[in-house]
């Protein structure tokens, strides 16, 4: 947008202040915010559009039910959970697909690595028990292996921000893409949204320009469609699985997720567990009005959260890993559709007055999309369980819950238990006393069938940390 279009369109709006004493602010701040009306005030705008008149978008998500009735039209959601030879039958076909190259892999990698206390992009940090190999590394391993077994290539799609997008790709460049084509990898950046003051004001960074926040990983949809849809036509791609980079666990791709999916013809399906708690921090799967919903755990009523039923059961019974498989193209026709969320944070703002400029801590609104608010307007949309210790380990923080440690922990304790599945004792300690931890790298197998097929009975007891690649 032209500079002085977009002075005068924001002008109108009320959002003079953004322009208030500008011949005295800083040079340099004065070109932070000429480059920001170049990029994002079509961005600002729209939102100022959706906006309403007491700060709250027109269209937020309002999970909770009206007032008087408080779990009116909120009921448990189905969720598939196969057993026996259904397994298998369902295995089948989704392998049949994937060896038909109809599939693409996306990861949601736009975090950093801060909240572990390592600096630059989240997924080059390093998780595996033994290996220590980075969480990019192990979903490399994963699509190579899955490569081979069935014989056709599944492109990568790498959702990156602005801020890590260059370190991303620098890393995979410096490890030639963890033995992958580059050309079937590839990475984009989400979008960003300007930020608002708790009075409903655009709010200046620190620099000068506007202050920005990442779209949420909603915006996953509409940042697909710019970069990816043409490749994605090209190469015939008819399902995406999507997953977030902190959860090493994740199958990926899953071909009985991916059998399910095609067997109920849906357009979304979603991976959920069994919620360990009624506060646990994990999206809730349930129905409202009959229609699927997975509803973030900051939006839930608490009461519906932590309701049982008459067997001491939580009612909503699981909670989302954030794993999906979309349809393409009908994931481009959700984008428009996603409400806006709020977060209240604080950040460090830029004020101008009369004084001249000064940084303040202030309370500030960001606006995000999720991409789980597509699941009602999908056809056929399915939850799909599957289990917490085979599938869910997330990496968030650097200690507590969700932890480095406990992420590590998940992992070996998913190939103790598949070694002892095939008859495999696994002692707890070794000779000196410490934990016996286990690492199987996804090119040596991603189940207890294969690892038992690799190992030729030739292992029947392990006393000691073991690696097996």
């Amino acid at each position: 947008m032209e500079l002085e279009v977009a002075w005068q369109r924001l002008s109108a709006a009320g959002h003079q202040h953004l322009f208030d004493h500008w011949e005295a602010r800083p040079a340099d701040a004065r070109r932070k915010m000429e480059d920001s009306l170049r990029s994002m005030a079509d961005a600002a705008l729209e939102l100022v559009r959706l906006l309403g008149v007491d700060g709250s978008p027109v269209t937020e998500a309002r999970p909770r039910p009206p007032e008087g009735s408080r779990s009116t039209g909120v009921t448990p959601a189905p969720v598939w959970v196969p057993a026996g030879g259904e397994r298998e039958t369902l295995r089948a076909t989704g392998e049949e697909r994937l060896r038909l190259g109809a599939c693409a892999c996306l990861t949601v990698a736009g975090g950093q690595g801060t909240r572990l206390g390592a600096s630059g992009p989240k997924g080059v940090f390093p998780i595996s028990p033994l290996r220590r190999a980075s969480l990019f590394q192990l979903f490399a391993e994963k699509l190579l292996a899955a490569k081979r077994r069935y014989g056709a290539a599944i492109p990568w799609l790498v959702m990156t921000s602005p801020l890590n997008h260059d370190e991303t790709v620098a890393f995979f460049e410096r490890n030639a893409h963890f033995g992958l084509p580059s050309n079937d990898v590839t990475f984009f950046p989400q979008g960003m949204n300007p930020v608002f003051d708790d009075v409903g004001r655009l709010a200046l960074a620190v620099d000068g320009g506007l202050l920005l926040s990442p779209d949420g990983h909603g915006g996953v949809l509409k940042a697909l469609r710019a970069a990816c849809a043409q490749r994605l036509e090209e190469r015939a791609i008819r399902h995406i699985f999507y997953g977030q980079v902190d959860n090493p666990l994740l199958t990926f791709p899953d071909p009985m997720f991916l059998g399910a999916h095609l067997e109920s013809e849906s357009q979304l399906s979603t991976k959920v567990i069994a919620r360990r708690s009624a506060d646990e921090r994990m999206g809730v799967a349930c129905l409202r009005d009959g229609v699927p919903h997975i509803v973030e755990y900051t939006d839930i009523d608490s009461e519906l959260a932590s309701a049982r039923d008459d067997s001491g059961n939580l009612r909503l019974a699981f909670g989302s890993i954030a794993a999906h498989i979309m349809d393409v193209p009908a994931l481009f026709d959700w984008e428009s559709d996603l409400p806006l969320h709020t977060a209240r944070k604080e950040a460090d703002i830029l004020t101008v007055n009369e004084q001249g400029v000064q940084i303040e801590r202030s309370m500030v609104i960001k606006y995000e999309r999720f991409v789980f608010d597509a699941i009602p307007n999908a056809r056929g949309a399915i939850f799909f369980g599957c289990d917490r210790d085979e599938e869910f380990a997330p990496l968030k923080n650097q200690s507590g819950d969700d932890s480095i440690e406990t992420c590590q922990q998940g992992q070996s304790n998913k190939f103790r238990a598949w070694c002892e599945q095939i008859g495999i004792a696994v002692s707890t300690q070794d000779a000196r006393g410490a934990p016996v931890v286990l690492e199987v790298s996804p090119l040596f197998a991603d189940s207890a069938p294969e690892l038992k097929a690799r190992l030729h009975n030739t292992v029947t007891r392990i006393d000691e940390s073991r690696l097996f690649a």
